[in-house]
């Protein structure tokens, strides 16, 4: 038997929890949004690193390693030292619009210095090299 002053107790505080829920579910939903796009650009930035190391376009590249909208939303930057950057643009998931970037750079251990360093560093390094 409930006594009256505790009737529908239970459905006012699954109201005035709820909100707290559903922004802590779109929330962590968005983090993981962020972390794709940051986890994206690093692929998308060795493939354009890879694209120019043989002289194709590195935007394409980088665009075509990515997928749906994400490549729509890349672009390419080019860092110090022949390092490729991809920048990407983190969307919403609720309002539609732009968050902010997520951006990681690459570049590639056998790609050589001004002096050739890096490829004889590379070199040096093979097992049975000597």
């Amino acid at each position: 038997m409930t006594r009256s002053g505790e009737q529908g107790q239970a459905s006012v505080e699954l109201l005035a929890v709820l909100p707290v829920v559903i922004l802590l579910a779109v929330s962590s939903w968005q983090c993981l949004v962020a972390a794709e796009g940051w986890w994206l650009s690093g692929i998308a930035a060795r493939a354009a690193d890879r694209a120019a190391r043989v002289g194709l376009d590195p935007l394409a590249a980088a665009r075509t390693s990515l997928p749906g909208a994400w490549g729509r939303r890349a672009t390419l930057h080019d860092g110090d030292a022949g390092e490729q950057r991809v920048r990407i643009a983190i969307p919403v998931i609720v309002a539609g619009a732009q968050l902010g970037s997520a951006s990681a750079p690459f570049r590639s251990p056998m790609r050589p210095d001004a002096d050739g360093s890096a490829v004889q560093a590379a070199r040096a390094a093979r097992p049975g090299a000597g």
